[in-house]
């Protein structure tokens, strides 16, 4: 009775053993089977990839006339997968992605489970690289237009000072710094009419450097262009900002005093003339004291403008006929002048 249960024993192990072997020994064939399907062509593979990179223009167009006339070696899909992978080298993302997509229609997935697994990881590595790519096509398209912008941005801002020294050069004259003529009697006609319309006066001088022809004739016209340039410089720094100064002729000038009355005026013009001699004494020609004459008056409005400065230049030449360096004020009270 003891020996029965371990006979069974034996039987049971025998009806356990023998399957376990032999599901051993399928594992084993097919193991053996796959390696022997799956060893030539990784070995091809390998010899492929070698040439690639030895000669890739020349192994692209080899594999690409095999694609009709497929050697025993390689597979449809096996030539699909290395021109895929070949493209995808050399930066041609969508012949790479077409090619992969015809590969993976191809494979035997049950035959070549080790080349389908490659074409899947190859489509996963190609999207990775075409979204790389196209981030940094969008980055650089990003760069370029900001490049884009700041260019115009800077070449805007040079054309609009290119475009305002061109403007200070039309309306300036060279030789003072000085308002030319011609804007110098524009800006009068503008301010004439806020005066105008606001019912104001305006207060204008008109002067003359006095004795200049003789500075010319005596010293040469490099000696009147210094007395000119100083005289510039002296207006320009002895008047307010506000104040509109401009040459209009040889050695005459038109000042413009807006919000000024008479009196302001004229005490502004009274030191101007006496800055005006002391940087003649230390011009480099022997000129003496540099004196200036003029006329100063109210201009009421457009319609009145050509009469008042008129008087006004009467008053310069009254200056002139009485001494010369002299400020002489119209006097509408009495159609006189007042010094």
């Amino acid at each position: 009775m003891p020996e029965y249960p371990l006979k069974q024993r034996r039987i049971a192990f025998k009806n356990t053993i023998f399957p376990v072997v032999a599901a051993t020994g399928l594992i084993c064939m097919s193991y053996c089977t796959f390696a022997a399907q799956v060893s030539a062509p990784n070995d091809a593979v390998i010899r492929v990839i070698k040439s690639f990179h030895q000669h890739p223009q020349e192994t692209v167009l080899g594999l690409e006339e095999m694609l009709d006339d497929v050697l025993p070696e390689y597979s449809p899909a096996t030539i699909q997968y290395l021109l895929s992978y070949f493209y995808m080298k050399l930066g041609d993302f969508s012949r790479s992605e077409s090619l992969l997509e015809q590969g993976l229609e191809n494979v035997d997935q049950i035959n070549e489970p080790l080349l389908y697994h490659r074409l899947l990881l190859q489509k996963s590595q190609l999207y990775e690289k075409t979204e790389r790519q196209r981030g940094f096509f969008m980055i650089s398209a990003l760069v370029l237009l900001f490049s884009l912008c700041v260019a115009l941005v800077i070449l805007q801002k040079k054309r609009a000072r290119y475009q305002h020294k061109l403007e200070q050069i039309a309306m300036t004259d060279s030789l003072t710094s000085l308002l030319n003529r011609q804007h110098t009697f524009k800006l009068l006609e503008e301010q004439a009419d806020i005066a105008g319309a606001c019912g104001k006066k305006l207060a204008v001088a008109l002067l003359d450097i006095d004795l200049f022809k003789q500075v010319n004739d005596n010293f040469g016209h490099a000696a009147g262009d210094e007395v000119l340039r100083t005289f510039g410089a002296l207006v320009r720094d002895n008047f307010r900002k506000t104040d509109i100064t401009g040459r209009i002729g040889g050695e005459e000038f038109l000042l413009i005093f807006p919000d000024a009355d008479i009196t302001e005026a004229k005490a502004a013009t009274d030191k101007f003339r006496a800055a005006l001699k002391t940087a003649g004494n230390a011009l480099p020609y022997a000129l003496g004291p540099l004196t200036v004459s003029g006329g100063i008056g109210y201009v009421t409005g457009p319609d009145t403008m050509a009469a008042e400065l008129e008087a006004i230049d009467k008053a310069l030449y009254q200056a002139k006929e009485t001494g010369r360096d002299a400020i002489i004020v119209v006097d509408k009270s009495t159609d006189g002048f007042t010094v």
